[in-house]
């Protein structure tokens, strides 16, 4: 889609869009990260560097999620 749609009422705009993209990779590793353990049946925390690995993740993710759009001039609608 982007710069190639067509208008149509079930189009987003294009900020939104790609937040509401993007967003789903750092929940679901927050999900899993905080589930795991239990899900497992581990009875240790996961590794520091497991949760550090994680947040780095997370950290690019959020990145590309909010303030990418955000310092775009603008963006096509989706």
């Amino acid at each position: 889609m982007g710069k190639t749609s067509t208008s149509s009422m079930f189009n987003l705009p294009g900020k939104f869009a790609w937040f509401i993209m993007e967003i789903w990779g750092a929940i679901f590793v927050l999900y899993h990260m905080n589930t795991l353990p239990d899900r497992v049946g581990l009875t240790e925390p996961l590794p520091w560097q497991n949760k550090f690995m994680a947040g780095l993740f997370c950290l690019h993710y959020f990145y590309r999620a909010l303030l990418f759009p955000l310092m775009q001039p603008s963006m096509a609608d989706m």
